[in-house]
């Protein structure tokens, strides 16, 4: 039997789910060019300190992150900011065009959103910057939470994101669970400029009460 949507009919997202998830990838696409600005802006400051030492005073650094934590650009989109002892990261969605892993057949490229992330690593004789994804996120997928979370604000869609992207277990196919279902998918491969590491590729999102899809 098909899984049913709690919200349309079984085996069918609905268009205006379907319309909401297209909607909010071109929102954050649009964002973008804002983003890496300050990004960049971020980056190069750092980099300016670092051109003098190999590690951040402690009082640059809580300067640099108040500024990086508070920026307008960053705000909207932000799916998680973390500081620790030794590390200070920003998750942030982008928009990207890929193939679905699931469809081989497939021969277009499916807009999605991506979970960026840039993390700044403190030691004592040095601090260095990295930037990678964590996540991926299938259209569909954004249009199944949609249509399956009573709160499918931005705001609650953010912090299920971040559940998917801090989730740190290697296993294919995955589960990932939220406060009201489980974002679904597999593991790929994705590759940076110095290596190839595996992220998570939600193809689906299962309400609480749903078996598999």
């Amino acid at each position: 039997m098909a899984a049913s949507d709690r919200y349309g009919r079984a085996g069918h997202v609905g268009a205006e789910f379907a319309g909401r998830a297209r909607q909010l990838i071109r929102e954050v696409e649009a964002a973008e060019p804002a983003t890496d600005a300050c990004l960049i802006r971020l980056i190069d400051r750092i980099g300016q300190r670092l051109a003098h030492k190999r590690t951040l005073r402690k009082d640059m650094l809580i300067g640099l992150v108040h500024d990086w934590r508070t920026a307008p650009e960053l705000q909207r989109f932000r799916v998680a900011f973390s500081q620790t002892k030794d590390e200070v990261f920003e998750d942030q969605l982008i928009g990207a065009r890929m193939r679905p892993a699931a469809n081989a057949a497939w021969n277009g490229w499916e807009p999605r959103l991506l979970v960026e992330r840039l993390s700044l690593r403190t030691g004592k004789k040095s601090t260095w910057m990295d930037q990678q994804i964590t996540a991926s996120i299938s259209l569909h997928a954004i249009a199944r939470w949609l249509s399956r979370n009573r709160d499918n604000s931005e705001a609650a869609l953010l912090r299920d994101l971040a559940l998917l992207s801090a989730n740190q277990e290697i296993a294919t196919p995955f589960a990932v669970t939220t406060p009201h279902g489980r974002w679904v998918g597999e593991l790929i491969a994705v590759r940076d400029d110095t290596q190839t590491s595996p992220i998570y590729s939600a193809r689906t999102f299962l309400a609480a009460d749903m078996g598999a899809e």
